[in-house]
């Protein structure tokens, strides 16, 4: 059903389920489009793994002159910047194409990289704000939760047995709550990069702004869907570990990780299997990151379709490809 768009109809949002599956048709109508710009975002993500961080082990190990420091750090760290916002640029590039084919109003990839391309840095600050936002909220978070289960250690973990297993329940449920308290304020968040990459002009605080004013009153709806989405996207991240695991586990077979005498020596055949495990882990989560990007980035542009013409009643109709 097409939303009515008019200016006195009420705007019934999208369910959970038909946001998710709006996201999957909208991705799967032009895959290629999507995949070449998401192996792009992901490349770029990857470059400094592959690049800067291998020359500042490398010129740590040899120890070169301290005073060449003062050139590679900041080198490095302009690099890494650019990368990742190079990176940013692409991945909200999905979702501006996606928006405007969900909208059938399609731009073309040289259309919306040209949009978006003064946007660049803008995409790297709004990022770097989020995460500071993120990082203060999981702090304070963190100091309630313990402020809360110190406490009750001293007053249940430490009884008998019986005690401290109801310590060990309440110890969940609390921790539970406070990681739902958490997605909670992350849900407002959740849309923050589609508004810089579809709306003119906007800066970084005014996006942050703009994602938590249309996600307001729909955050169990974005938690539902993101809920899905990851349930739909974790398998296959999920099984490139377990070869890696695998050999962590092999490891503590052999008594690697056991403390003074009673440590092994691992062969050199381990430390290549580890190695190789390490690198296979890597590249199968790049490769799978090109595949489930588009999905995520898709999931977004209906999310904040949604939102808009709900709250807005923006005139803007969707698809037929979506439905």
């Amino acid at each position: 059903m097409v939303p009515d768009s008019s200016p006195n109809a009420p705007i019934a949002p999208m369910s959970v389920g038909n946001i998710v599956s709006s996201a999957i048709r909208l991705y799967r109508d032009r895959p290629k489009v999507y995949l070449g710009i998401a192996l792009k975002a992901t490349s770029w993500a990857a470059l400094p793994f592959v690049t800067i961080f291998p020359l500042f082990a490398f010129a740590a190990y040899n120890q070169i002159n301290p005073f060449i420091w003062i050139v590679i750090v900041p080198l490095g760290l302009v690099a890494w910047f650019y990368c990742s916002a190079k990176s940013l640029l692409n991945t909200a590039l999905i979702s501006r194409i996606i928006f405007s084919f969900l909208v059938d109003r399609p731009e073309t990839t040289p259309e919306a990289i040209g949009a978006l391309n003064p946007k660049m840095w803008r995409f790297l600050w709004v990022q770097f704000l989020l995460q500071l936002l993120l990082f203060v909220v999981n702090l304070g978070l963190t100091i309630a939760q313990n402020f809360i289960l110190l406490p009750l250690e001293l007053f249940l973990g430490l009884g008998d047995s019986g005690l401290a297993l109801l310590f060990v329940l309440l110890n969940l449920v609390i921790r539970l709550i406070f990681f739902e308290i958490y997605l909670y304020i992350y849900a407002y968040y959740f849309i923050v990069e589609v508004p810089v990459a579809i709306e003119p002009n906007l800066i970084a605080t005014q996006a942050l702004d703009r994602s938590f004013k249309l996600s307001n009153g729909s955050i169990f709806r974005i938690q539902g869907a993101f809920l899905i989405a990851t349930l739909i996207s974790s398998p296959p991240y999920i099984l490139a570990a377990v070869p890696f695991f695998f050999i962590i586990f092999n490891l503590v077979q052999s008594g690697f990780f056991l403390p003074g005498e009673l440590a092994t020596i691992p062969s050199a055949e381990i430390w290549q299997s580890v190695g190789l495990a390490a690198l296979m882990f890597f590249l199968i989560i790049l490769v799978l990151n090109v595949f489930i990007l588009p999905f995520w980035q898709a999931l977004k542009s209906v999310m904040y379709y949604d939102l808009r013409t709900r709250k807005e009643g923006i005139d803007l109709n969707l698809s037929d490809r979506a439905l």
